[in-house]
């Protein structure tokens, strides 16, 4: 095969020549022919190649025809977001090349960042041709701090959450607690105890994340020993208060038959059923409420006895009055006969001391037996004086 070339460029000094295969025509069997690629603006034979061409080489008989085709450079392109949270880890990937060669060090297509900064790569491709390019990479960050006031009392809502601190990038900003959007950015109010997950992220989606805990004081303990109270006529009574050891003010409603209202223990004494609310509070305002209800009974529990024997035999042998849960003392008692005659009387005896009023006698002599009227003046322990009048059998 002959290969003509026509239109051939010289090189001083060397047996060489260009020539666009256009012009190619057949040459000597002993011609050498190659296709050679070449990266753009490299090198061959010490010429820089600047476009696809034909090179021809003479020396003597021997001719060298390069056919030569020039590739672009690599084109490199970053796979990353350009913009990272801090504290999170980001990922610069470039892929499609023979070999890596990173500014960190790495030689592999992909590599973590940790930090912002600029990042280079020097890739190869499978022609050889070589290029080389960085990226830079910001952080993007959003910082709090938070803090929490406790709630004032026991099951009040008024606790408060700060958000101190705040810097950030990349706005806007949205405010979240327990997952639900907030418009506070800096106090958030009335708040009841217990623990809030908050967040604040920016556009990037970068966010700081807290848990917070609104505290509480411990509950006042507050108790009325029992429930409900009974009480009788003219009885009255202490309601007794068990647990109140931290708390320094009291108010009993109503005060209707109480001995006092600001009291820990009053003295109750009632003419009807009432239920009395204790509400007490700390030194810090802090309030607690028990209930109790006063069962009233309007039998007067007095007893007077209906028979005696002061036959000396030591059973009955003295008339007394029994009831000093309710009555404090017998202001007047008259004992008289069927024809309507005193044949006792006795003044300001105290029920505690009266066993063993009277004897069944008048002036130290023994009363004949028979059916004798009581007639008793009592002064209750609620201070009201009752009027009772009662009959009763000396009996031998």
């Amino acid at each position: 095969m002959k290969i003509i070339l026509t239109n051939i460029i010289a090189i001083c000094c060397l047996s060489m020549a260009y020539a666009n295969s256009d012009f190619l025509t057949e040459m000597p069997n002993d011609t050498v022919y190659a296709e050679i690629i070449l990266c753009k603006g490299a090198e061959f034979k010490g010429e820089v190649i600047e476009s696809d061409t034909t090179l021809v080489e003479v020396n003597g008989d021997e001719i060298k025809i390069y056919q030569i085709e020039l590739v672009d450079s690599p084109e490199i392109i970053f796979e990353s977001n350009q913009v990272f949270c801090k504290g999170d880890t980001s990922q610069i990937k470039v892929t499609g090349f023979n070999a890596y060669k990173w500014t960190t060090g790495n030689q592999t297509s992909a590599i973590s960042i940790y930090e912002a900064g600029w990042y280079g790569v020097e890739v190869t491709d499978w022609y050889g041709c070589v290029q080389s390019d960085s990226i830079f990479l910001e952080e993007s960050s959003v910082e709090a701090s938070f803090d929490a006031m406790s709630v004032s009392c026991f099951g009040s809502e008024d606790g408060t959450i700060f958000i101190d601190n705040f810097n950030g990038s990349d706005g806007p900003f949205e405010y979240k607690m327990n997952n639900d959007i907030i418009s506070s950015t800096e106090v958030i109010n009335d708040l009841a105890a217990g623990n809030y997950k908050l967040s604040i992220s920016n556009a990037l989606g970068c966010e700081v994340l807290s848990e917070v805990n609104v505290g509480s004081p411990e509950r006042p303990e507050l108790k009325i020993s029992k429930d409900t109270i009974g009480i009788s006529k003219g009885q009255f009574t202490a309601i007794e208060v068990t647990s109140y050891d931290e708390l320094q003010y009291f108010n009993w409603t109503p005060a209707m038959g109480l001995s006092c209202t600001d009291c820990a223990e009053p003295n109750v004494a009632v003419t009807r059923n009432t239920q009395y609310v204790l509400e007490a509070s700390d030194i810090n305002g802090c309030s607690i409420r028990d209930t109790v209800f006063v069962a009233y009974d309007d039998q007067l529990k007095i007893f007077v006895p209906n028979v005696f024997t002061p036959n000396g035999d030591g059973d009955h042998d003295m008339f007394s009055i029994y009831g000093p849960e309710v009555a404090e003392q017998i202001l007047r008692m008259n004992i008289f006969d069927r024809w309507g005659s005193i044949v006792y009387q006795a003044n300001n005896i105290l029920l505690s001391d009266s066993e063993g009023i009277w004897d069944g006698t008048q002036n130290g002599k023994r009363l004949p037996t028979g059916v004798y009227v009581v007639q008793l003046e009592v002064q209750l322990m609620d201070g009201t004086v009752e009027m009772i009048n009662r009959s009763v059998s000396l009996m031998p």
